[in-house]
């Protein structure tokens, strides 16, 4: 392939208010060596839209040109959810353009600046990049340039794989065929890392496997080999391959091992092993479909939120705690927080042995103690979110035990019960008189119904919210995506009922606390499910809380409570 034209001529972006046909631009959303983007109106069917255009400077070239209506072509005959849709292909006053799927949201590499990912939602948002480069390699599409940056995630936690570098299938013998950069044409732009410059190669160094940096030929296997560098990335907080110069990152990728300690101890077998198989130096042993890498993905997370056989999960997760460090640090840093983390016993059920872990909170933003619950635990155990008093305001900090500071979770101003999702990802929490979510990796809070006076949150299978919107209320639902709630429950006067709230999940089933009159603290509640009339005592085989008590600014304590069978009194209902 030959090299990148010399670019003399300066760039003159192109200005908003610009028309491409139908198409306003507003913006500039990205402008690099080999390519222009644009955010824009589509005035027919008023939605935004993005613009890509090839530089003016490039479209005397006959090759560039060809490059880019071949792209459009390939890029409309990849039809997949995790892949960002064209719309349209057109010229300007000889100017080709693109119009493609504006994906709101963050790129890959805007989440991993602030670290690893949580385990659950690295695994969920790398099983659907492999997913999307799975349906392309299906159409005969190499991307050759799969790295964070040319991945969009939305903030309903939707992957969108972008910028494809692309090679058209020949037919069906391409399967197990190499694409060479020499004899076959591809057709996505590229770019010229500015780490690479004088080594003579063209793309992202750190994603690039050994054979590509040897300068052979594109092909499957070297997507399996980025991606393996992208869900490493996504686990460890670091790159798989680099070092402090251009030379010392090409002698990581060609004879090195990624450090493989820097994985948290978390990390499923089966996810260390895909990972052996995707970052193997010799291509004829490395893994040979991305769609096995899929696969992997799918069961590791299969285990890790149904639990597997037996004590599989309740293992794993005493494991998890038992082994992750104690923070340290002085008690003049401010108020400490006891977390008490209760798991099972992996051989016999039977009450389980603590493992507590101390945390110490900056005076800066002690705990708000007024509120309840003023604080949750991950469902790995890895992160603890708590509410934060900053003079008369309340905001949500989050904190991860491997970490020695609390991060203030920016839009959660005024927030209070905050709880994780099933899978870690995500964080609900009620602030002004609303239900809202926040992303663990961050972004904007999402609002998704009105509670005006929240009396408890719980967050169920099936990515159901379920809440007392007050003090007086029944126990409702709502989508974690959103919507309007569905009353589940109501309080029953004729039974001295004043309400019901405090919702807890156990065995996926929710289940309410009801307020007598007059108060009754030692009250037992029992299993609901929706389906049944709430009268109806239902015992679960298992149980699954969290309670927190506040005792001053400088003390309070939480608590997972795991155990089975669950205990009831026959003679109560809920």
């Amino acid at each position: 392939m030959s090299s990148n034209p010399s670019l003399s001529a300066p760039r003159s972006p192109v200005p908003p208010g610009t028309r491409f046909g139908p198409f306003e631009v507003l913006g500039p959303l990205g402008v690099g060596g080999m390519s222009e983007v644009y955010q824009a109106r589509d005035a027919r069917l008023g939605r935004d839209v993005a613009i890509k255009v090839l530089p003016p400077e490039l479209t005397d070239s006959p090759e560039y040109l060809a490059r880019f209506e071949r792209e459009a072509r390939v890029v409309a005959s990849l039809n997949h959810p995790n892949i960002a849709a064209l719309y349209a292909v057109d010229d300007r006053d000889g100017v080709p353009y693109l119009v493609l799927e504006l994906v709101p949201g963050q790129t890959f590499a805007e989440l991993l600046e602030a670290g690893a990912l949580p385990l659950v939602r690295a695994l969920d948002l790398c099983r659907q990049i492999a997913d999307a480069v799975e349906a392309a390699h299906a159409g005969g599409v190499v991307h050759r340039d799969l790295k964070p940056s040319n991945v969009k995630v939305t903030p309903s936690g939707m992957v969108k794989v972008l910028d494809f570098g692309l090679a058209k299938s020949h037919g069906p013998e391409w399967a197990g065929a190499d694409i060479s950069r020499g004899s076959t044409a591809t057709f996505a732009l590229e770019r010229r890392d500015p780490a690479l410059s004088g080594a003579g190669l063209v793309g992202t160094l750190y994603y690039m496997c050994p054979e590509a940096v040897r300068g052979g030929s594109a092909h499957r296997q070297g997507d399996v080999w980025s991606f393996g560098c992208v869900l490493y990335e996504a686990l460890a907080g670091r790159k798989a391959f680099e070092g402090p110069t251009t030379s010392d990152t090409i002698a990581a990728i060609l004879e090195r091992d990624p450090d493989w300690q820097a994985l948290p101890r978390t990390t499923p077998l089966r996810i260390r092993d895909l990972l052996r198989r995707c970052l193997r130096k010799d291509r004829h042993q490395r893994l040979h479909d991305i769609a096995d890498a899929r696969i992997e993905i799918e069961e590791a997370l299969s285990e890790l939120t149904t639990g597997g056989e037996g004590w599989g999960r309740w293992g794993r997760l005493a494991q998890g705690v038992a082994q992750r460090p104690l923070a340290k640090g002085g008690l003049g840093l401010g108020a400490a927080v006891v977390v008490a983390l209760l798991t099972a016993l992996i051989t016999r059920p039977g009450e389980p042995p603590p493992y507590r872990l101390h945390i110490n909170l900056p005076a800066t933003a002690p705990l708000a103690v007024d509120r309840q619950p003023a604080m949750a635990v991950s469902p790995d155990g890895a992160s603890v979110v708590y509410v934060a008093r900053r003079g008369s305001r309340t905001q949500l900090h989050l904190r991860r035990t491997d970490q020695f500071e609390a991060t203030p979770l920016a839009g959660t101003e005024g927030g209070d019960s905050p709880i994780f999702s099933p899978d870690g990802a995500w964080i609900a929490f009620a602030a002004e008189g609303k239900l809202k979510k926040i992303a663990v990796s961050g972004g904007e809070a999402v609002t998704l119904c009105d509670a005006p006076a929240p009396h408890g949150l719980a967050w169920g299978a099936g990515d159901s919210i379920y809440f007392a919107p007050s003090g007086v209320s029944g126990i409702h639902r709502v989508s974690a995506a959103g919507g309007r709630p569905e009353a589940l429950t109501s309080p029953d006067s004729r039974h001295g009922e004043a309400a019901h709230r405090w919702p807890e999940v156990l065995n996926r089933r929710p289940t309410p606390r009801s307020r007598c009159s007059p108060w009754d603290p030692e009250r037992e509640p029992l299993a609901s499910s929706p389906k049944e009339p709430p009268s109806r005592a239902m015992p679960p085989p298992a149980t699954s809380s969290m309670r927190a008590r506040g005792c001053s600014s400088r003390c309070a304590s939480t608590s997972h409570d795991w155990r089975s069978p669950a205990r009831r009194s026959p003679s109560r209902r809920t």
